[in-house]
């Protein structure tokens, strides 16, 4: 960990391994269990793998986001470049890739402390927010899976920083500084258009920083171009794309007509600037002789969040009722089993109607590769990840109905809930 070598820091190591460790615990334990694997993380994982075979400027496609004449918006690919070598090393198994994620929290976690410690040259209020950052339901619950959005944390603790090198004017080289506040702005604003807000935020505490050199702005934006680099590309490649899509999406979304909407996970940037701010205040009523008090606040803030609706060490938050990784890649192996040809898959578990989770484990690791998104009429059979019971004679689900006539058969049981259908066309 970085603050070992710093001598002023050593003697952290234990209260700061002890928390790290029960942090990892929280979030490992039973983890193949727990991890969350709907359509986004399918849907990200199909992504990043296409970029094996056919390299790719293109991010995600934001799920329900367009604009009114069908231009869809894309995160930047930056995302999925990051996942690809975890899917090289980890052979594809969803559970290791998602692994990744509770250490990336963890560490984002100890980086908050270290900025503390920067800042407040105190270790007591450097721990305080270490623990409320890492005990928080929030990031546990986002340790379970995989998701663009769990990068925020930590680039908003890195942009944190860099504000603070700016104010202090701590580094020598002011104008390298203000390009890595503009890469890490171009990075974040890839990774989440919401990130707009900070960036704003950035270039006002520029301008008052600067007075009237703005021409060092150019490094600022010189920077965020670099951060955006790979969307840039593909906008002048593309006639920027992009941009078009982008600017005719704000504008629907100031005249109420576009489907826009906002959550909490579009400031997940900000939760490291919350946990130093209450580990602030958590150490001012420590040094105000309330020791056991903020002890007492402590335990209770742990006890509450691992009581939260959003952490469970027994099964998934957020997956329909009694389904797990597991029991999708069972119905995936079955299916492959059944050694199909010219087939498509359906889900009826969720929005996603086109399967993506029974997609990602057939063709990574079954080598079975069922048809397009898109063709739903054409293949010879039809597989169904559904609940037991279900009955097709009343479905409206597209995917289904444009099969049209077909034998029905029961593949497998996955469990009392869930069942695999096979659909044979006449």
């Amino acid at each position: 960990m970085i603050f070992f070598k710093n001598k002023k820091l050593n003697g952290d190591w234990l209260p700061v391994s002890i928390v790290v460790f029960l942090a990892l615990v929280v979030r490992y334990y039973n983890f193949s269990q727990r991890l969350v694997f709907g359509p986004e993380q399918a849907m990200s994982l199909l992504s990043a793998g296409e970029n094996f075979t056919k390299p790719s400027l293109l991010g995600i496609d934001y799920i329900l986001r367009a604009t009114s004449s069908g231009l869809s918006l894309f995160t930047s690919p930056l995302f999925g470049y990051s996942l690809m070598p975890l899917m090289a090393i980890f052979r594809y198994n969803p559970i290791f890739i998602t692994a990744y994620f509770p250490v990336l929290n963890v560490m984002t976690g100890l980086v908050v402390y270290w900025i503390c410690r920067k800042i407040f040259k105190d270790k007591i209020v450097a721990l305080f927010s270490l623990i409320v950052f890492l005990f928080n339901s929030w990031m546990i619950y986002h340790s379970m899976f995989i998701w663009i959005s769990n990068y925020m944390p930590l680039v908003g603790a890195v942009n944190i920083y860099i504000v603070y090198l700016l104010y202090k004017n701590k580094t020598k080289t002011r104008t390298f500084t203000i390009f890595c506040l503009g890469l890490v702005s171009g990075i974040g604003f890839g990774l989440q258009y919401f990130y707009f807000v900070t960036i704003i935020v950035n270039v006002f505490f520029l301008l008052g920083l600067l007075r009237k050199n703005f021409t060092r702005l150019f490094y600022f934006a010189l920077g965020f171009l670099l951060g955006e680099a790979p969307t840039v590309v593909f906008d002048i490649k593309h006639g920027f794309y992009h941009l078009h899509t982008l600017w005719q999406y704000f504008l629907e979304t100031l005249r109420g007509v576009s489907d826009a909407s906002s959550s909490y996970y579009h400031f997940l940037s900000l939760w490291p600037l919350g946990a130093i701010g209450l580990g602030f205040i958590l150490f001012k009523i420590w040094k105000s002789k309330y020791q056991v008090w903020t002890a007492v606040f402590i335990v209770l803030y742990i006890f509450i969040n691992l009581l939260s609706i959003r952490v469970s060490f027994f099964h998934p938050i957020g997956m329909p009722k009694d389904l797990t990784y597991k029991k999708v890649n069972l119905a995936a192996r079955f299916i492959a089993e059944d050694n199909p040809h010219a087939f498509n898959v359906v889900s009826l578990l969720d929005f996603d109607a086109r399967g993506h989770i029974l997609r990602y484990p057939l063709i990574y690791l079954y080598g079975k590769v069922p048809m397009g998104p898109e063709e739903y009429s054409e293949p010879k059979t039809l597989y169904v990840l559904g609940p037991n019971g279900f009955d097709f004679s009343l479905s409206k689900t597209w995917e289904i109905t444009s099969f049209k006539s077909f034998d029905l058969s029961l593949l497998a049981n996955i469990d009392d809930n869930y069942v695999v259908y096979k659909l044979d066309k006449k």
